[in-house]
């Protein structure tokens, strides 16, 4: 790879940018090319590196560099088969950063032994350092959602480089993706050991303790991100919703009301708004917000929803019929009415008729996490855990705060007895969430309860999915 060091990068770019304008050619030489690609790659300008590359083939059609570089970009845009073709047809041989890429795209179109192959060989480089080639393998991985190949690569690379904060990036990132929350919570403290002042870094701790449920962590480490940056309003928004959930509702409707200063018409901060004054049973105030809202986004599918699900928490479930029934007459496409009228029917317990529309709902929106939700719940309800279980996880994939997915998922795996894969599960659970999901199924209080460890609570939970798999076995 060219360095930028050796070359004059502004005097560059001032010459392409130069030759776009005027429409002239001008002759730039390859490794000039490379490093103007590599400039605007590193700064996410995708567009920039694209008409480089076309403009470097232009001029300089047999460079592999440049080649190399247009096969990264098709990965970029998911073109992996179009991708491997484009590099067949170019390269042959043994190429460390070709053979990432290819490795790759396999693995994007689960050739995942053609890829392991690959994998094998780029192993055996001896150009290249141990470090490097663990942690760019593990990088590859991660790409593709191979996170516990991606763990097992990124972790033996710190071995030979513990410094590596990309690869402790990777590794806090593919451990969050695997659930395993505690773990990911140790690597982002450790890039801020080496980067105290890393607004990402405190960002992402804060939602990691926000999903674990530590919420006085998650507002302290929020609060170190805001130090860095105090106008960046989703940090404000979490730091409301964490205080909002650790009981402190006061002070978050107070912060929501700045965030609303700053953006006046984000409907997720009035929705947050809504929810906390129902938390303080302040049901006018949550109306008078909902009123609000509903001025200048009456028609938005989430008002609606909201609306209707606060009237049916107030027990006004005939009030939401009615509105449905008026907004029904305004709307041009009802259908976006479904998730709501399936709501309706769920909250009258009449589960049949609402997984009906849900499931009509569903057809239309197959990546709602609302009704994958109340799906999947529907199907723990009926005992169907092996159609929850892909929803459930559909969910976790898609949700920012997969907290709520996880705890649904040890449920299936505690009632289904895979033990394996619940202990794997529960590894990455906090000890509050332990006690929460076995408070749910011995339906007490264990809050004053003193566990010798995290473990007794985890042989505790096998030990309730034996006897109920027991139960099962015996009834049918």
């Amino acid at each position: 790879m060219p360095d930028f060091e050796d070359m004059d990068i502004p005097g560059l770019i001032d010459k392409y940018e130069d030759m776009l304008y005027s429409g002239k050619r001008v002759y730039l030489d390859a490794d000039e090319f490379e490093v103007l690609f590599d400039y605007y790659d590193s700064i996410d300008d995708i567009d920039s590196a694209k008409e480089i590359i076309g403009s470097g083939l232009a001029i300089h059609p047999d460079s592999s560099a440049l080649k190399l570089r247009k096969a990264r970009l098709m990965v970029y845009d998911a073109q992996y088969e179009e991708a491997l073709k484009f590099m067949n047809l170019n390269f042959s041989g043994y190429d460390f950063d070709l053979y990432l890429l290819k490795i790759e795209c396999l693995l994007q179109l689960d050739f995942y032994e053609l890829a392991f192959e690959l994998t094998g060989r780029v192993l055996r480089d001896e150009d290249q350092s141990e470090a490097l080639i663990l942690s760019e393998l593990g990088s590859v991985y991660i790409e593709a959602d191979y996170f516990d190949e991606a763990i097992l690569y990124l972790e033996k690379s710190l071995e030979y480089d513990p410094d590596n904060l990309d690869a402790i990036g990777d590794l806090a990132y593919a451990s969050e993706m695997k659930g395993n929350f505690e773990k990911a919570i140790f690597y982002t403290n450790k890039i801020l050991d080496f980067d105290p002042y890393s607004f990402d870094a405190w960002l992402n701790l804060g939602k990691l303790y926000s999903i674990t449920s530590q919420f006085e962590k998650a507002i302290d480490a929020l609060d170190f991100a805001l130090s860095i940056n105090d106008s960046d309003i989703s940090v404000l928004n979490l730091k409301a919703h964490c205080l909002s959930l650790s009981g402190q509702v006061v002070e978050a409707i107070q912060i929501f009301k700045e965030c609303l200063e700053q953006k006046p018409d984000d409907f997720l901060i009035y929705s947050s708004l809504v929810d906390a004054y129902m938390i303080l049973d302040e049901k006018s105030e949550a109306i008078r917000v909902l009123d609000e809202w509903g001025k200048f986004d009456s028609e938005n599918p989430e008002f609606l929803m909201k609306k209707v699900t606060i009237l049916i928490k107030v027990g006004r479930i005939g009030n939401a019929e009615e509105f449905l029934a008026e907004v029904k007459k305004q709307l041009k496409n009802v259908d976006v009415l479904l998730p709501m009228e399936g709501e309706i029917f769920f909250q009258k317990e009449d589960f049949e008729q609402a997984g009906e529309i849900f499931q009509k709902a569903l057809e239309q929106d197959p990546d709602s996490i609302f009704l994958n939700d109340r799906l999947a719940t529907l199907n723990i309800i009926h005992e169907k855990y092996s159609e929850a279980l892909p929803m459930l996880e559909k969910l976790r994939d898609a949700t920012d705060d997969p907290s709520f997915v996880y705890f649904r998922i040890a449920y299936v795996y505690l009632e289904t007895g895979e033990r394996e894969k619940l202990n794997r599960l529960l590894d990455g659970f906090s000890e509050e969430q332990l006690k929460a999901l076995l408070e749910f199924f011995l339906e007490e209080d264990l809050s004053e309860v003193d566990f010798s460890d995290r473990q007794s609570i985890i042989t505790r939970l096998n030990d309730i999915s034996e006897i109920r798999i027991l139960f099962k076995n015996l009834k049918y």
